[in-house]
């Protein structure tokens, strides 16, 4: 596949009156004003209760600023990914030797992601462009087994074995603009947001990890929204 390769190491009514009598046309009674014990007596439900039970079914959960919420309205999917099969599936093509046709191509240098990782990737961009007012800056992604076959050999002991990295499937990314740093404030937000979107740096890629990779990311179906409302 066509694409630059970047060598970073990789490792959401009033109530119904009752009968009255026509023929007396009399007023019925006003009703009769709700018990101090009619709390408590089965079956009944004053107008107090039923307000508040009402607040309860309509109040919403609170968003913590600069979060990621399913409940947050997402724009329209844009073209380049609505042409995509997002679905969550794993391919049976080799490490490396994804078609093009079953990978989603990204509006970003012609790099490429798995579909669900696509849309993932994009609910992330989407949300890191509203924090920063400027775009998730990427140098990798999808990488094929001759880029990782040259990776490996200008970067032994570092790059993944080839036919093993997670580029290879098409479930990773690499960095830049500042999130290639530990420490700085996009490198932060994304450690505390990007798990809303599927999208976590490793551990073994977090300071303090086995191969500390601050642009090292990568996505998981299953880790997507891990306290969904």
């Amino acid at each position: 596949m066509a694409g630059p390769i970047a060598w970073a190491i990789d490792l959401i009514g009033p109530s119904t009156p009752g009968p009255t009598s026509a023929a007396s046309g009399a007023t019925p009674p006003a009703e009769p004003e709700p018990r101090a014990d009619d709390a408590t007596r089965p079956g009944v439900v004053t107008s107090s209760s039923s307000q508040k039970k009402d607040r309860r079914t309509n109040r919403r959960p609170p968003v913590s600023r600069g979060s990621i919420s399913r409940a947050a309205a997402q724009p329209p999917l844009p073209d380049w990914l609505a042409t995509c099969d997002t679905t969550p599936a794993e391919t049976s093509e080799p490490n490396g030797l994804i078609a093009d046709s079953n990978l989603c191509e990204l509006p970003t240098d012609g790099l490429h992601l798995r579909g669900d990782a696509a849309q993932a990737w994009w609910r992330l961009s989407e949300s890191y462009h509203r924090e920063f007012d400027e775009p998730l800056c990427m140098t990798d992604a999808y990488r094929s087994l001759d880029a990782q076959q040259r990776l490996s050999a200008a970067k032994p002991g570092l790059a993944a074995r080839p036919g093993t990295s997670n580029h290879g499937w098409g479930v990773a990314i690499d960095l830049c603009g500042g999130a290639e740093s530990f420490g700085t404030d996009e490198y932060t937000w994304l450690l505390a947001n990007a798990i809303d979107t599927g999208w976590t740096n490793p551990t073994w890629a977090q300071q303090g990890g086995s191969k500390p990779e601050p642009w090292h990311w990568e996505y998981s179906a299953g880790a997507e929204d891990p306290n969904p409302p």
